[in-house]
């Protein structure tokens, strides 16, 4: 469709086109380089602000380290260990009693227990506590721990500051050694070396009723330089919180934060409303990449599921490794684009409004002179070689191609009159004018001897042409002679083709009514074939049906056999029982016989005994007779079964006989089946044997009625074809004498 489009309106469109796919294509470049810009800058300001939160991290907890290293050295921190140990072996039961008077009778509530600054017990303890309290409650305010202890070097907790159930109990010994308190105290002791840290990750602490807490700790020496106790510190976890909680550059959406090798947070997320340190789980791949001592920034779906960028590094504090973690989603990171891509769509309608009204105005001219000159090559094509394109202005590419083709029209005009004056010449048979090339060159040049050329030849051919015309008007002649000749033996030949073909069809007809009844004849013999054929199949299955009722009817006979000798076994084993029971009867009747020759002999007491043996033996007697009845009753059952036994094997054998002469029949029948199924492809071959004759016949009948038509035409033809020669002969007589007598061209055309 583009292609049949006219040049006016295919550049414009072109141009359109043009413009919108490079601005398009411009807008889209500037929109991925944008787009990539803002991603680079996105990750470069997460990276450099996870990388200022690690070193503000990092140089919290060195100075964490430093405090403790330098209260360590302290003589508050010392003497303070020091009068609090001593005052402690004063008291009888310290645990129970400080907790008592520190915890329990502390007038503040829960969570303001380190108000008091000593308790009214006038201890050495109490004096101790009223001297040195203030300063480590004043140094944990300004620092922000969350609590400090003093632990002597047997792991006794002489001293915190805040006032927990671990306060007065015994780290190593005590209910707390399995938390991070007893951990840390343990770690060092097991490294007492002055200035050595040990450090204890964050993890539930009962005392502080299970929140999180973690543990730094130092040895503490005398002034001595002898082993003396252990300064600890519970990490602040809303210090942490508040170095890496930055929000400036962070959005809505970004945050950072801590997570450790159990993949749990390690502080408090600024988007959570609820703790989230030891209770989010984080398991992303920035996390395992951290924990691995990788660092760098992907994109990944965050531990709330959204896409996120997420710079990471390891941080490693006294041989615990975290990973801290810097996100902030990608919505939110790229939030600039929806505005950018917006003016770039702008900037893009723009640019192709104004390229394309630039290349319209640009292209109006060039059409307009390209337009003249398509006028002019179409003029010249419907045969006008009159025009001219003028007012020739411009001498850029348009003002050459005008100029070219005034020269091809002009070179065109010469060459059709010197050809067209030439061939009228040549049309009066006379071939001495010829095309003049002064003017011509290229290609008009070339046609121009082309044509001198095939003047030449014609005029060579003419001479020729009349030379043989003459011979060949004579050979001709003779030829129509021979025709004529020839047209006369076709014509008797066809006539006795004619009655030859009729004489052939009379026949093949008779022949053709026979072969239809033999047919017709064959076929019902075919389909008798093919009834007898269905009879068989019948009987065949009747056959099969028979011998499958007759192995069903042996089947059944085995089984009422087997059963019967079942019952015959029975019938022996109830004899044998009835036999049983008669002997217990006749046991029983001599029982009662003797039962009764007793009671006589005891006279009037034996009266009732002997009325008892009376009915004893009067019971056997009927137990006798009713087993004498069973035995009548199985032996003629027994009877019964052995003539049931011998009717039935009589039955089996006659099935036997019916199966084996079923066999036989359906052996017959199948035989019976295949030689009718031989009769019937017999048959079958005979009907198609006789349909074949039928069609050869009629096959010979319309060639015999061909025949007469071709006989018919060729008549027709010869007839034609004589009429043909005789005007042949006039019309070459004719030829002849204008060829001799030089007639005009216009004659001979």
């Amino acid at each position: 469709m583009f292609a049949q489009m006219k040049i006016s309106k295919k550049l414009p469109a072109l141009m359109v086109m043009i413009a919108i796919i490079s601005a398009v294509i411009t807008g889209m470049i500037s929109y991925n380089i944008a787009a990539n810009s803002l991603e680079d800058e996105s990750k470069n300001k997460l990276l450099a602000l996870e990388k200022s939160r690690q070193t503000a991290l990092e140089y919290y907890l060195h100075s964490i380290e430093s405090d403790l290293i330098s209260l360590t050295n302290n003589d508050m921190v010392v003497d303070g260990l020091t009068a609090f140990e001593e005052s402690w072996d004063e008291l009888q039961d310290p645990e129970k009693r400080l907790k008592e008077l520190y915890i329990e009778k502390n007038p503040n509530p829960l969570g303001e227990k380190e108000k008091l600054d000593r308790a009214d017990d006038n201890s050495a303890y109490s004096a101790s506590h009223g001297h040195y309290h203030p300063w480590f409650r004043e140094l944990l305010q300004k620092k922000g721990y969350y609590d400090i202890f003093l632990v002597n070097h047997e792991g006794k907790v002489v001293y915190t500051v805040f006032k927990e159930n671990d306060y007065a109990t015994n780290a190593l010994t005590g209910k707390w050694k399995d938390t991070g308190l007893g951990h840390v105290v343990q770690k060092v002791l097991n490294n007492f070396k002055k200035d050595e840290i040990a450090f204890e990750d964050f993890a539930p602490y009962a005392p502080s009723n299970g929140a999180p807490a973690s543990f730094i700790a130092a040895p503490i020496f005398d002034q001595a330089g002898e082993k003396h106790g252990i300064l600890v510190f519970q990490m602040p976890i809303d210090r942490i919180d508040k170095v890496l909680d930055v929000s400036e550059g962070m959005g809505e959406t970004g945050e950072t934060y801590l997570v450790g090798k159990d993949l749990l947070m390690r502080s408090d997320s600024r988007l959570s409303k609820e703790p989230t340190i030891l209770k989010t789980k984080v398991d992303t791949l920035a996390v395992e990449k951290a924990l691995k001592g990788e660092n760098g920034i992907i994109q990944q779906k965050n531990y709330t599921g959204k896409e996120s960028f997420a710079a990471y590094s390891p941080l490693t504090f006294h041989g615990v490794n975290w990973a801290i973690i810097a996100e902030k989603t990608i919505d939110e990171s790229l939030k600039g684009l929806g505005e950018m891509a917006t003016y770039i769509t702008i900037a893009v309608i723009v640019l192709c409004v104004g390229v394309s009204l630039l290349g319209y105005f640009a292209i109006r001219g060039l059409l307009h002179e390209i337009i003249r000159s398509s006028k002019i090559l179409i003029a010249a094509s419907n045969g006008d070689l009159n025009m001219r394109v003028t007012n020739l202005t411009r001498k850029d590419e348009i003002g050459e191609m005008q100029q070219a083709v005034n020269q091809l029209l002009d070179r065109t005009e010469a060459f059709t009159r010197e050809a067209g004056a030439a061939l009228k010449y040549a049309a009066r048979d006379e071939f001495f004018r010829i095309i003049l090339p002064e003017g011509l060159n290229g290609s008009f040049a070339r046609r121009a001897e082309i044509i001198n050329d095939g003047l030449k030849a014609m005029e060579e051919k003419t001479r020729t042409f009349e030379t043989n015309a003459a011979s060949m008007g004579q050979n001709i002649r003779e030829v129509v002679q021979t025709v004529l000749s020839t047209v006369t033996e076709m014509q008797a030949s066809a006539q006795s083709m004619t009655e030859t073909a009729q004489r052939t069809s009379t026949q093949s007809n008779d022949v053709a009514d026979a072969a239809q009844t033999s047919a017709h004849n064959v076929e019902n013999v075919a389909a008798a074939t093919e009834e007898f054929s269905a009879s068989i199949n019948e009987v065949t299955s009747q056959v099969q049906r028979s011998a499958e009722l007759s192995q069903t009817a042996v089947d059944r006979t085995k089984v009422a056999d087997q059963t019967i000798h079942t019952l015959s076994e029975a019938a022996d084993r109830i004899n044998q029982v009835v036999s049983l029971i008669n002997d217990i009867a006749d046991q029983t009747n001599l029982l009662a016989l003797n039962a009764t020759i007793e009671a006589a002999r005891a006279g009037e007491a034996g009266k009732g005994f002997a009325v008892v043996a009376g009915e004893v033996k009067s019971l056997s007697n009927q137990t006798a007779k009713a087993t004498e009845e069973i035995v009548q009753q199985i032996k003629a059952m027994q009877a019964a079964t052995h003539d049931a036994v011998d009717a039935i094997n009589i039955v089996s054998k006659t099935i036997v006989e019916v199966e084996e002469a079923g066999g036989v029949i359906s052996d017959a029948v199948q035989q019976q089946a295949a030689a009718v199924t031989e009769i019937s492809a017999s048959v079958q071959e005979g009907v198609k044997g006789v349909s074949t004759v039928a069609e050869i016949i009629t096959d010979v009948a319309e060639g015999a009625n061909s025949t007469s038509a071709a006989a018919e035409q060729i008549t027709a033809a010869s007839n034609d074809l004589q009429e043909r020669a005789v005007g042949l002969n006039t019309a070459l007589d004719e030829f002849l004498k204008a060829v001799t007598k030089e007639k005009d061209l216009d004659k001979l055309v």
